[in-house]
């Protein structure tokens, strides 16, 4: 549902408050406390709004420099400007070219998001934003338009005004926008919502009777609730003694929800079902409702007043209406004033104020068991738990296996395995050894002694969507710092597990029974956190995503402090102390310790990196460049700190470009080292005939399908370069030879 509803408040007069003598009690259907995440604003605004949602909890929504309240969208007087908010990161939606203001009304399972803004003539001028490419629609004639729904398929709904000022009800697909008609008599209509199955429901009306946004109870405002599918249209009629009514959405189901006068001449949000429509109520002392969004399960959001007059969101099922605000902790810092959309997992997005100011959120309505799907795996297995698991060999010779190590290698197989993927991209069978082998002939696999790269399994997933017929294009992932059970709670209400880190170990946590979280243990027979005192050190959560996968990851030793800059001297991203695993079987085996900066989706800037010693003159930090595909780029940076002096390096990335523009071959590469050794960029024959050597060696194990022996080589080949950097290869050929074989060793 949509924060247009707004425009419909100031017109809703409240002509009684009848006091309700039956007193409301919360459903025992519903668990406490629900989860509320703060959606936050865009840089420069002040207040923010969730006006739609997708069935992976992806939010379209309107972040403002001034009050939401009161605004005056088609003005363009409150700085307005829309947003997808995903998994803890907002990103502007983008502008019609020529405009200079969004607003984000619908979105889609795709991250297709529908709204409204400036383009350069017109305010209120409708637009598709699709993987940031921004469409205008256009119109029927006139010149505005507004899209207020788009269903899986890309189509798209609202109404855009004809040649004669008159606003239209129309179908967008396919580039083109059609005039779906109106109910007999009326000569204007829009479109508010649509299915999947392509049901569009909204309202119709005649220019004499209704002038769009005229208030709902004056005498000349008549509005019908309607369906449509096929060329046919549908009158829903009103609730009993009612004159008017609007119809806002429709599930596949075919049940519709919206709002409608009844004989007391209130507002009251309504469920439309097999030709009857129901009166949903009112929450304890209010008169007004409204229905506002319904997912596949039957499951109606809406807002309406309470005693004293303020809004309050709700949630209606099983025939109760139940304030949102009864969901939430007491010391939870909200109050839940608009609820908007609702999906399938029962995630809500609306409006609230929070600790006093205007917020948009995304909550998730707790259940009272969760047990997920996720299978038990076991390092132990004998099929691999022999296998030399990454480079252990090299640091713990005495047992390098997965028995002793693989503790979060086989609880990201379990978390794979859950989400579908049942096969690497080469159609091997994905368990912990294959996974081992796979994350082996990748750069980025494992990020030193050990340590597994979770970024470097996102990528595996988009690699592996076809084999395993995955409707999502990636797994995307996101980590959380310290002990929070409110986001687990969450991720397990939206279905999904996470990886939990203990002291030497990874667990799965798959559920919440018994008033504590139910775990798979890869390795003991531990299946409650309270086994581990019922605590975590941090989360890692994967969330089927069809947007981009575009990180910025460094990693330097225990003893290095690090701070990642933007342009404007403030410091983003998230540093994670990565702890050593312990071997279970002797515990006074570890593979060490590391510090991990993450910055995810990153926004195009000249960041920089600031390093300085905690204790350790010598530094090595390690770059790692995701972009929006997955794609990584790397590079490694050495040195000595002196004390209490930092070392700055300059870091210019975008994630929205594509890392490798332009294709790299091993013929290309040895052409490269020849040109620039005769242009004296490489400035030593000896270091030349190094590198070729590198290169020639990997090429042989290419030839033999040998991936693991051609990145060692490869490896090599990248190690040459950052010993002789600046000195007997000047910098611009470290560039081009860095590229080079960065593709090669991504494109194995």
């Amino acid at each position: 549902m949509r924060a247009c509803l707004k425009f419909f408040l100031c017109h809703i007069v409240v002509l009684s408050f009848l006091f309700l003598t039956s007193f409301f009690s919360v459903n025992k259907t519903f668990a406490n406390p629900s989860s509320i995440t703060d959606l936050g604003t865009l840089p420069g605004d002040s207040e923010s709004s969730g006006n739609d949602l997708n069935n992976l909890g992806h939010v379209a929504g309107l972040s403002a420099q001034s009050a939401i309240e009161g605004c005056d969208y088609f003005g363009d007087t409150c700085g307005y400007h829309g947003f997808i908010y995903s998994n803890g990161t907002i990103t502007p939606s983008g502008n019609i070219p020529g405009g200079s203001s969004s607003y984000g009304l619908a979105i889609n399972d795709s991250d297709q998001l529908v709204g409204f803004g400036s383009n350069g003539t017109s305010l209120v001028r409708g637009f598709l934003s699709n993987n940031g490419t921004v469409t205008d629609l256009g119109t029927l004639g006139g010149s505005d338009s507004i899209p207020y729904d788009i269903n899986n398929s890309g189509q798209i709904v609202g109404w855009a005004k004809d040649s004669n000022n008159l606003r239209r009800a129309f179908l967008y697909q396919n580039g083109s926008m059609t005039d779906i008609g109106s109910l007999p008599g009326d000569d204007e209509a829009e479109g508010y919502g649509i299915s999947d199955n392509g049901v569009i429901a909204g309202w119709s009306y005649s220019s004499t009777t209704g002038a769009g946004d005229c208030q709902i109870y004056a005498s000349n405002c008549v509005y019908h609730a309607f369906t449509y599918s096929n060329g046919n249209f549908t009158n829903l009629g009103t609730l009993p003694g009612g004159t008017q009514s609007r119809a806002l959405r429709v599930n596949d189901s075919g049940k519709v929800v919206g709002f409608s006068n009844s004989g007391s001449s209130d507002i009251h949000g309504f469920l439309y079902q097999n030709g009857t429509m129901t009166d949903l109520g009112v929450l304890p002392g209010g008169t007004v409702s409204l229905a506002t969004d319904i997912n596949s399960s039957g499951d109606i959001v809406g807002f309406g007043n309470v005693s004293g007059g303020s809004f309050h969101g709700f949630i209606y099922r099983d025939g109760t209406m139940t304030d949102l605000n009864d969901l939430l902790p007491p010391t939870s810092g909200w109050n839940i004033i608009y609820a908007y959309g609702i999906n399938d997992s029962e995630q809500i997005t609306g409006e609230g104020s929070f600790n006093g100011v205007r917020h948009g959120f995304l909550m998730t309505i707790a259940k009272q068991n969760i047990i997920l799907n996720v299978p038990s795996i076991k390092q132990t297995n004998n099929l691999w738990k022999n296998q030399t698991y990454d480079s252990a060999n090299i640091w713990n010779s005495s047992d390098p296996s997965i028995n002793a190590w693989g503790c979060a290698l086989t609880s990201a197989a379990m978390v794979f395995k859950y989400h579908g993927i049942n096969k690497l991209p080469d159609g091997k069978n994905l368990d912990p050894g294959s996974l081992n082998e796979w994350l082996k002939k990748q750069k980025d696999g494992y990020i030193g002694n050990g340590a597994l790269n979770w970024l470097a399994l996102s990528r595996l997933s988009k690699q592996a969507k076809n084999i395993n017929g995955l409707s999502f294009n990636a797994l995307e992932y996101t980590r959380t710092n310290g002990y929070d059970p409110n986001k687990l709670t969450e991720a397990l209400n939206n279905n999904l597990p996470g990886i939990l880190r203990e002291p030497g170990h990874f667990v799965v946590g798959k559920g919440i029974a018994g008033g504590t979280f139910s775990i798979n243990d890869p390795y003991y027979s531990r299946t409650s956190l309270s086994d581990y005192g019922n605590t975590f050190q941090n989360l890692g959560v994967y969330t089927p995503s069809s947007t981009d996968l575009s990180y910025i990851m460094l990693t330097v030793g225990i003893n290095t402090d690090i701070q990642l800059l933007d342009s404007g001297g403030n410091s983003v991203g998230e540093i994670f102390l990565e702890e050593s695993i312990v071997n279970p079987e002797n515990s006074a085996q570890n593979n060490g310790n590391m510090k991990i900066l993450y910055l995810q989706k990153p926004a195009e800037d000249d960041y920089r990196i600031v390093l300085n010693s905690a204790g350790d003159p010598d530094y090595e930090l390690k770059v790692y460049l995701y972009d929006k595909n997955g794609d990584v780029f790397t590079r490694t940076e050495t040195g000595a700190l002196l004390s209490e002096q930092n070392i700055t390096i300059p870091l210019h990335f975008d994630g929205q470009e594509e890392l490798y523009p332009h294709k790299v071959t091993f013929l290309s590469t040895t052409l490269d080292i020849e040109r620039l050794y005769k242009q004296r960029r490489i400035t030593k024959i000896s270091v030349k005939r190094d590198l070729g050597k590198k290169l020639a060696r990997a090429f042989v194990q290419k030839i033999l399908h040998n991936e693991e022996r051609e990145l060692e080589y490869l490896m090599e080949f990248e190690e040459i370069l950052n010993e002789n950097n600046g000195t007997k290869i000047l910098p611009t050929a470290y560039e081009i030879l860095l590229y080079d074989v960065n593709y090669l060793e991504t494109h194995l």
